[in-house]
């Protein structure tokens, strides 16, 4: 049996292997799971706790087959120990957000290059959605067109979307200033955290605080109507 869990110790969200296991009985069909599982990453081990009776025994009828894996959200009362909470901005699309976590995947596995190359594309992406006024459709449509990542930037910056002061951030990255000619970048481990770093400020600037204001508002709102 196997959990797909983000690991509290790495931040990676990939497999963790049952390694011990203990059954605690209420009733012939209703018990607890406490577990021990080892993280195909960073090899340390997670306390995966979780409840099973007659609602739920055919989920897990089979969890002692180490064949079997299941996403520790689907699990029942489950607890998870230790936990890593995300540093992934809110109010991202699907698709930008999908992007980002593969790359936080790898920062997190020291892969430099290639989480270099995702916050990258991640980077163009956004700039793409800003300049399509965040319409996925029309953005991925663009993505077909080959653009400097800086000449994006400098294009939001005099539209307005974008602080002088992320412009100028954007300019002093080595990688962003490679990535255009040939759309892959040679990046060790201080480049990877570079992007990294602004790829948040940029993603919370352009993303998480408009939602969260956008929120507030509808919240508002609907106190008002209630």
């Amino acid at each position: 049996m196997s959990f797909q869990l983000t690991c509290g110790h790495c931040g990676v969200r990939s497999i963790s292997r049952v390694v011990a296991h203990s059954k605690i009985t209420y009733s012939g069909t209703d018990f607890r799971i406490d577990s021990l599982a080892k993280c195909d990453n960073c090899h340390r081990s997670s306390f995966v706790s979780f409840h099973v009776n007659t609602g739920y025994i055919y989920e897990f009828s089979d969890f002692e087959k180490q064949d079997v894996i299941i996403r520790v959200e689907d699990l029942r009362h489950a607890e998870l120990f230790p936990v890593k909470e995300s540093n992934i901005p809110d109010f991202l699309p699907n698709v930008l957000k999908d992007v980002v976590e593969d790359a936080e995947f790898n920062y997190h596995s020291n892969r430099w290059k290639t989480a270099t190359q995702l916050y990258l594309q991640a980077l163009e992406f956004a700039c793409i959605l800003i300049e399509s006024d965040f319409d996925e459709i029309s953005a991925q449509q663009a993505s077909a067109q080959k653009t400097d990542i800086t000449k994006r930037i400098n294009s939001i910056f005099e539209g307005g979307s974008i602080s002088a002061s992320l412009k100028e951030w954007a300019h002093q990255i080595r990688v962003i200033g490679q990535y255009h000619k040939h759309r892959y970048v040679e990046a060790d481990e201080d480049d990877c955290k570079d992007v990294r770093d602004f790829l948040d400020s940029f993603l919370r600037y352009s993303f998480t605080i408009p939602g969260q204001i956008s929120a507030r508002r509808e919240r508002i709102r609907s106190a008002k109507t209630a």
